[in-house]
């Protein structure tokens, strides 16, 4: 995503089983595997990075532990060196995941949504029964407001 590949001359060949790499990714990670990316696929140059579910905190958001393996022969290649994201990154990914509940599970997503609708829900039923209050022809103590 993002990151240049560099053209390298490859011959066609056939890609390693994925199955042993997920077996390996998934006996070092709990959370399990969260995608697979295949750079150069069917060549000798071939490359496969699975990442990590989730991350540990708010501020690791998209920051997940990757492993890279060979395309062809399926060895484990250097891995990436893990880098802190910038300060403003991380005050993004705070905001962000608070802003769209990313640190809760569904029921907890579903009482926020439901708690973002009762205070409509409130005051559209204060105004109808306010007015309701109201003689016909009579008038509000103010404008706007009637004896509630």
């Amino acid at each position: 995503r993002g990151e240049p590949v560099a053209e390298v001359a490859a011959e066609p060949a056939a890609l390693t089983p994925l199955a042993p790499l997920l077996d390996q990714a998934n006996a070092r990670w709990e959370r399990g595997v969260a995608s697979i990316r295949i750079t150069r696929p069917n060549t000798t140059a071939a490359q496969v990075e699975l990442r990590e579910q989730g991350g540990d905190s708010l501020l690791q958001r998209g920051g997940a532990e990757r492993l890279v393996f060979d395309g062809v022969s399926g060895a484990a290649l250097a891995q990436p060196a893990e880098a802190s994201p910038p300060a403003a990154s991380a005050v993004y990914n705070v905001f962000s995941s608070l802003h769209l509940i990313r640190f809760a599970g569904p029921p907890l997503r579903w009482l926020f949504f439901v708690s973002g609708l009762l205070p409509p829900g409130w005051c559209s039923g204060w105004s109808s029964g306010c007015r309701s209050d109201l003689r016909p022809g009579a008038r509000p103590l103010a404008i706007g407001w009637s004896r509630c």
